[in-house]
């Protein structure tokens, strides 16, 4: 009954558009979401009994009382899950019918599920004295696919062979496998009972789009553009219906509408298993993801893998993902200027603000345009647009939005006017929360790059084409090395100038930032061999600033390996960029290999003759050409920091993350260890419902928790330290020697791979407290957000990232339980190993969290006498806090640190001895913090007699900064020795005094917080010596500016006027902005709703309307620093101006134009020969269209040249 036949599963329908797609043996294509019908039987999936036409009969072909007798076939060997599949099956027609599947016991006529060559089944009962099949293989363990087969046993045909189905869809024969056509009959009336329901796009049982295609193209169009069918997740309503209609089911109660209601089709909302409920990843690697072509346009994507067609001179080499997977492919050849091709997303339910990430692939002199909109109830708006050719690589969009409703994603490839117009996308995702822009990570010591393995170098974006990574001999003949400069054997970067390059065309790509301080020595390898070789340029930037070249070298300096070096003094975090720039034509490719970055002076470098340079203090020197090495499978450029530096390698790596690590400042690597925890047993019995208070410290075992199936990777229970240097936690929160569970995020794991684990569910009814510790210590830390989760339903309650220090910190929630619910916690892994979190002491108890006042854990509340020294007192705070006590009056307490503080714009990056990873302490200003609250830290009782020298460094940075105060206690009198108060900028000020010491003494630091988070202050480096201070260099005894205007818009415009002469007012707004597609979604100041800005609402008005606003006259003789946060973010942006107006003339010092992306920017003015009466003004003109909105927040005038560096307007 079938199984003679044997089923061919046809998934090239699937794969929408992909001749690849096969069968081999066992061995299947993609998920489970195959369609069955797609086989060599009647209609595909339909067994017919010599006895039988082709229609339902009476009511012998019915099961008796809606009952059906079922065993599963012992010989089929299924698996726990295969059989948890059909299990879940069985239970979906137990809950929303009356058929009742039961275990067969003796019953003569029964189903048997059996392992076939594919799925199939007869329609209805065939017998009332023998057993029938229902063929599952291995390709057929979908739930929708399961459901199908089984209503087919229950008497249905498939839904477009109703005798009205040419009303609802046209079948376009000429597109149907020959040989197939039969499987699209339509029956008529009298063979086939419609049960009075409509016709149902959204059936199980309606074939899809491309059943039965010969080409790829649509053999079954809805004659609705918005109807979607074929479905393969489960019943439909009217599927309900229909099984209870026929099987009379009046008694039955189940969720089903009532079969006196009129139904209608209804082909404008998405059928519930064309919605994805949460966050939405689509990488194309196993199928189409639930993507759609829209029947109105003009042609059709292609799912694609690997070189497309044109590459070269138009389209992708490869896949975004990883080089060898699949992406989304328009194909421009042989169509029409202004061809449109439509690919449209399943519904996402996300309600909130989203980040939607893409990656999309333009590149060819002829290329058209790409649109994205979201559509929201058939309503489209346009939320990005890409015209032209980007370059030879694959670039990342992202785009903050805000879902109100299910909203589907549509991608629109417009044809350029020629054939070099492919585009491509891949990697398609929506998250819930703000997009984070994307940082390069700081390397912290040495650097080393051999390019045997991902140095985390980045390509530029501003540029025109990308360094690729490869090995052995270049593409072109007489031109680039033969292979790489170590053995010959391994990798090197290079610049392909083949091509549609034009000379002049760059490519440019930069090491990490670089933490070194001092002197160090730049050294590479370079090879420039060509007859019309260009440049190749290398800088320095800091900090994101302008470049320094420190080499430049031109034309063809033969086929050797030539070697370069020179001293350079860092003092910052610093990138290292080279660039390439291409010749006259394709014979000038230029590639470089091991790259050194190291402290100290250089040392005499190899002593062979110099090469021709236009730099001479630079001596590089030849080497032996390399012999030659079979040519790679693949060019595909690294585009993507993906690990650390890693140690020289002989042999390619299987992993783009590192398998060893730098331990120390000299560069020594060492092996990682294999991690030896046990994973944490994914329970796969169904969870216990706990109604009392739950407590977990995860010392005896996990509590209950399970592991999500839909992550990356699992959380591990551990005791003692994690495997991996200066990342997680040294031991567990509870005592020192227990266990907690945490995220290993070394390799095999990636960026951005994500663990979640789940609690059992706690049944606890009203206000209860949700207490948890976490662990956050790395210097690539990832994320952490901890939710409520009812249902599929997710409530955020905390969300944080970046590196917290070597600490366990506490968190609570209130929350209000009136229904079962987990609490939900998701790890995100950083862009390098040392991202690794952990997370101890989970507790739920009754009643509202209790108010704490402070962010960390007290010191106990003591009588212990202070520390007394005798003499001279030094503290750098890198081995303990050197007998300081907190002030046990105050509000909360300082903490130690080291390197960056939790928040961005505010607080150092190092402490102020090693400019390193030494220690610090400094106050957190963040939330739970209010306004003047304050900490105090009192030093040791020092016991010096006289004159001494009270020296200390502070760092005072964030736009919110409020008060640092030390003072002097000493015989009960408390005298104040510094008050400073607002931004000082971001770097290390000392503080120094001379004191007379007549008594024992104290000293006391006090901080007080500002109006926000942005106001960390920090102290490092105190000492007291006994005899008078040195002279200090005025660079050190700065005095601190003041200030002459800080708005943060939070009360009012503080004094700012609005010009009566202008088209447009600045608005004060609070939240989003109206539109979509522009303007910010919160402040700069707090990041939050409460938070105000200033912004121009461009919808409703004309390209070139501007607004203008002054501020108060300044009040100030000399040089001001004039520093902004300003937003710009639109595909059609206008302009933000900057004037100093004298009150005589009103004359431009700053102008800023296009698309910044969602993100607050900084931007600093130093202005000399200032006067009293002259003012600042700010200027935003529309662009044009809506999506133009400008925004600025936080302005901050002070006196004295800008810290920060920015523009210099005389």
């Amino acid at each position: 009954m079938g199984s003679s036949n044997g089923l061919r599963l046809a998934i090239c329908a699937i794969c929408i558009a992909s001749a690849a797609c096969q069968e081999d043996g066992e061995y299947y294509y993609g998920p489970y979401d195959v369609n069955p019908e797609e086989g060599d039987l009647f209609e595909g999936d339909i067994v017919l009994e010599k006895s039988l036409k082709n229609a339902v009969m009476g009511t012998h072909r019915l099961w008796p009382n809606g009952v059906v007798p079922y065993e599963i076939d012992p010989a089929a060997n299924y698996g726990a899950f295969e059989l948890s599949r059909i299990q879940k099956a069985i239970d979906d027609y137990n809950r929303f019918t009356c058929i009742r599947w039961i275990n067969r016991t003796t019953e003569k006529s029964y189903v048997q599920f059996i392992r076939g060559t594919g799925c199939s089944s007869s329609v209805g009962r065939s017998s009332a004295s023998r057993s029938q099949r229902i063929s599952l293989s291995r390709s057929c363990f979908s739930h929708g696919a399961i459901v199908h087969e089984m209503m087919h046993a229950l008497g249905f045909y498939h839904e477009q062979s109703r005798a009205d189905r040419d009303d609802y869809v046209t079948i376009m024969y000429a597109n149907i496998e020959p040989g197939k056509e039969n499987n699209f009959k339509k029956y008529s009336p009298s063979q086939v009972q419609t049960l009075g329901a409509p016709y149902d796009y959204g059936s199980l049982m309606h074939y899809g789009k491309y059943s039965f295609s010969k080409n790829a193209k649509a053999t079954i169009v809805p004659k609705d553009p918005k109807a979607w069918i074929g479905q393969r997740s489960g019943l439909s309503t009217i599927d309900k219906y229909k099984i209870n209609k026929l099987y009379n089911c009046t008694g039955f109660t189940g969720t089903l509408p009532p079969l006196t209601t009129p139904m209608t089709t209804t082909t404008t909302a998405l059928p519930p298993n064309r919605i994805f409920k949460g966050p939405f990843s689509c990488n194309f690697d196993k199928d189409t993801c639930s993507f759609t072509q829209d029947v109105n346009d003009d042609q059709d994507w292609t799912r694609f893998t690997g070189k497309a067609p044109s590459a070269g001179v138009t389209g992708p080499t490869a896949d975004h993902t990883n080089g060898t997977g699949h992406y989304m492919y328009y194909e421009a050849s042989r169509h029409g200027v202004g061809d449109v091709a439509s690919l449209r997303s399943p519904g996402i339910d996300l309600p909130g603000t989203v980040c939607l990430e893409f990656w999309y692939y333009m590149f060819g002199h002829t290329l058209g345009q790409l649109d994205v909109y979201t559509a929201v109830n058939g309503n489209e708006t346009n939320i990005f647009v890409a015209k032209g050719s980007k370059g030879n690589r694959w670039l990342l969009a992202q785009e903050q939005l805000n879902f109100t409703d299910v909203t589907q994603l549509v991608f629109k490839a417009t044809r350029g006017n020629g054939d070099f117009s492919d585009i491509a996308i891949d990697d398609i995702s929506v998250q819930a929360g703000k997009c984070i822009t994307p940082t390069v990570m700081a390397i912290n010591g040495p650097f080393h790059c051999d390019f045997e393995r991902d140095c985390g170098f980045t390509q530029s974006s501003e540029d025109d084409f990308d360094w690729s990574r490869h090995r052995g001999k270049t593409a072109s003949a007489n031109t680039g090395p033969n292979g790489d400069h170590a053995n010959g054997k391994g990798y090197y970067m290079y610049t392909e100038v083949s091509g549609s390059l034009k000379a002049g065309n760059r490519a440019s790509m930069a090491t990490p930032p670089i933490n070194l301080s001092g002197k160090v020595c730049i050294s590479f390898r370079y090879h420039m061999y060509g007859n019309s070789v260009g440049e190749l340029n290398v800088y320095t930037s800091r900090n994101n600033s302008s470049k320094t070249r420190v080499f430049a070298f031109s034309k063809n300096q033969g086929n050797v390996w030539k070697y370069a070096q020179t001293a350079y003094q860092f003092t910052a975090p610093t990138q290292v960029i080279f660039e390439g720039v291409r010749g006259a034509n394709y014979d000038g490719d230029i590639a470089i290999d091991d790259i050194h970055v190291v402290p100290g002076d250089c040392p005499a470098p190899p002593s062979t003759s110099a090469p021709t340079t236009t730099r001479p203090t630079t001596r590089p020197t030849s080497a032996t050409a390399p012999p030659s090495t079979s040519a790679p499978t693949t060019t595909r450029p690294t585009t993507r920091p993906t690990s650390a530096t890693a140690p020289p390698s002989t042999s390619a790596p299987t992993t783009t993350r590192p398998t060893t690590r730098p331990t120390s400042a000299t560069a020594a690597t060492t092996t990682r260890p294999a991690v030896t925890t046990q994973k944490a047993v994914v329970s796969t019995v169904r969870p216990t419902i706990l109604t009392a208070p739950f407590t977990c410290n995860f010392d005896k075992n996990v509590c209950g928790f399970t592991q999500s199936s839909s992550d990356q990777f699992d959380w591990t229970r551990h005791q003692g330290n994690t495997s991996s240097p200066k990342t997680g936690p040294s031991k567990d929160h509870t005592t020192g020697s227990g266990y907690y569970m945490y995220i290993e995020a070394s390799s095999p794991q990636r960026p951005n791979h994500t663990a979640i684990i789940h609690s059992p569910t706690i049944n606890i009814k009203g206000k209860s407290c949700i207490s948890y510790w976490f662990h956050m210590y790395g210097g690539s830390m990832g994320r952490l957000t901890v939710s409520v989760l009812i249902g599929s339903k997710r409530n955020v309650l905390f969300t944080t990232t970046g590196d917290k220090g070597n600490m366990w910190i506490p968190k609570r929630h209130t929350w209000a339980f009136d229904v079962p619910a987990k609490i939900e916690f998701q790890a995100i892994c950083g862009p390098y190993y040392a991202s690794d979190i952990a997370i101890d002491d989970v507790s739920v108890t009754s009643g509202p969290c209790p108010v704490i006042a402070v962010t960390t854990v007290r010191p106990p509340q003591t009588t212990k006498a202070p520390v007394v020294l005798s003499g001279a007192f030094n503290c750098n705070f890198d081995k303990d806090t050197c007998g300081f006590t907190q002030d046990k009056s105050d509000t909360f307490d300082w903490t130690r640190q080291n390197r960056t503080t939790s928040s961005a714009n505010t607080g150092p990056m190092t402490d102020h001895t090693t400019k390193a990873d030494g220690h610090y302490m400094y106050i957190e200003t963040s939330n739970p913090r209010q306004p003047n609250d304050a900490a105090r830290l009192i030093s040791p009782v020092l016991t010096m007699q006289g004159q001494v020298c009270i020296n200390y460094w502070y760092h005072m940075y964030g736009f919110a900064v409020g008060a640092f105060n030390v003072f002097i206690l000493s015989g009960g009198k408390k005298t104040a020795l510094l008050n400073l108060r607002g931004n000082m900028g971001n770097q290390w000020r000392q503080g120094q005094s001379n004191w007379v010491f007549t008594a024992p003494t104290q000293l006391v630091f006090e901080a007080i917080r500002g109006s926000s988070y942005t106001g960390d202050i920090a102290i490092d480096d105190i000492s007291v010596n006994p005899g008078p201070c040195p002279t200090v260099a005025p660079t050190t005894t700065m005095k601190p500016r003041a200030v002459v205007l800080n708005c943060d818009f939070s009360k009012d415009l503080c004094g700012f006027v609005q010009s009566t002469a202008d088209n447009l007012d600045w608005l004060r707004r609070s939240g989003s902005t109206p539109s979509s597609g522009t303007g910010p979604t919160a402040d700069h100041t707090t990041g939050s709703a409460p938070g105000n800005y200033l912004f121009i609402e461009a919808t409703g008005k004309a390209t070139n309307d501007s607004a203008l606003i002054t501020s108060p006259n300044l009040n100030v003789t000399g040089t001001i620093c004039v520093s902004f946060w300003y937003h710009m973010y639109g595909v059609e942006m206008g302009y933000l101006k900057v004037y100093r107006d004298t009150g005589v003339v009103r004359s431009p010092i700053m102008v800023l134009s296009g698309n910044k992306g969602n993100k607050w920017l900084q931007a600093t003015i130093t202005l000399t020969n200032v006067q009293p009466a002259y003012k600042v003004a700010f200027q935003a003109i529309r662009g044009r269209n809506y999506r133009s909105d400008v925004a600025i927040d936080d302005i901050s005038i002070t006196e004295g040249t800008c810290s920060e560096g920015g523009a210099l307007i005389g």
